[in-house]
């Protein structure tokens, strides 16, 4: 008898017996590699996440059902992939272990959310790697995924008043032990580049959770702005939109054991770094009742922390209306 034709016939029946044996024993684990075309420089980390859904319907992507969370199963763990990665799907599994979904056919597909913003905003982000769905009978012990796709960055357009910022904060990298950078979108006024030396009030705005510092369509959005300016329906002033999304989902600009030192990072480093980038006036009347709201945001001591630095109005998104009718209360003209 050949020889090889043994080895390979012996390590097959071993390969079927642990399949086997996992079905039997009610786990169910999903094998997960890059493919080497994407050329990524390797170990990749971030969560790996599992999404598993009966459909008659062939599925291009699988994500969580918000009207039927039971519908889609989720299995999800921190990994560091320099090959490949075995997860175990009824380890940390919602809403119930793999193994315990009824026998049938279903889809399958995995995630590797590698900026952790996944849970954040409830879909892949930029840079985030997908594998293709694939079906799978379950119950299953063993399957293979292959994470053959990277989420491309989105264009969102650009604008000659509108600018993104970023600044590495030496607060927030020391308490995190990694580089951590604080990140803003600044709508400026038309006038701002033909008005010489001219410094403007500004206006700093959080997101609720699930938003962002930057909106989809950012000409549409300078232009608006800037419309409703001229028009008077906004006060003339630089407007900075805060983003205050992290990997646990909004850190409220308030320093904490878990998140870090947002609050004092903002007032005491990004605040500062904004005001030598753009001409904003130091010197500035604030509206109290916008503070007191910025309080229940980021808390009252940095909401005071604001006030000793004389900002002029701080309101949370959809809070703009309300600098409608304030103008006289802006100075630094």
């Amino acid at each position: 008898m050949n020889w090889k034709h043994t080895v390979k016939s012996f390590l097959f029946v071993a390969v079927l017996a642990v399949s086997l044996c996992s079905i039997a024993n009610g786990q169910t684990r999903f094998k997960v590699s890059i493919d080497p075309s994407l050329a990524l420089k390797q170990p990749v980390s971030g969560r790996l996440l599992i999404f598993m859904r009966k459909s008659d319907k062939p599925l291009e992507s699988i994500e969580p059902d918000l009207f039927d969370p039971n519908a889609v199963w989720i299995a999800g763990t921190e990994v560091v992939i320099g090959g490949s990665f075995e997860i175990d799907a009824d380890k940390v599994a919602f809403p119930t272990p793999f193994s315990s979904a009824p026998p049938g056919e279903y889809q399958v597909m995995a995630v590797l959310d590698r900026n952790h913003s996944y849970t954040y905003f409830g879909y892949a982000d930029a840079g985030d790697l997908l594998s293709a769905v694939q079906r799978v009978t379950m119950p299953a012990g063993e399957t293979s995924l292959t994470l053959s796709r990277i989420v491309p960055e989105k264009d969102r357009g650009s604008h000659p008043n509108a600018k993104s910022v970023e600044f590495e904060s030496p607060r927030l990298s020391a308490f995190w032990g990694r580089p951590i950078k604080m990140q803003a979108a600044v709508m400026l006024p038309a006038s701002y580049f033909t008005s010489g030396k001219k410094t403007y009030p500004t206006a700093y705005i959080i997101h609720g959770y699930g938003g962002g510092q930057t909106p989809p369509n950012i000409p549409q959005a300078a232009e608006t702005a800037l419309k409703q300016m001229k028009d008077g329906n906004l006060p003339e002033m630089i407007y900075v939109f805060l983003n205050a999304h992290n990997s646990l989902g909004h850190h409220v600009f308030a320093d904490s054991v878990n998140n870090g030192p947002w609050g004092t990072a903002l007032v005491d480093e990004f605040i500062p770094y904004l005001e030598k980038q753009f001409r904003m006036a130091l010197e500035q009347i604030f509206n109290r009742a916008l503070v007191r709201r910025l309080g229940d945001v980021v808390g009252h001591g940095h909401a005071s922390g604001l006030l000793r630095r004389h900002m002029v109005y701080v309101a949370r998104s959809g809070q703009l209306s309300q600098l409608h009718g304030a103008r006289h209360l802006c100075a630094g003209r």
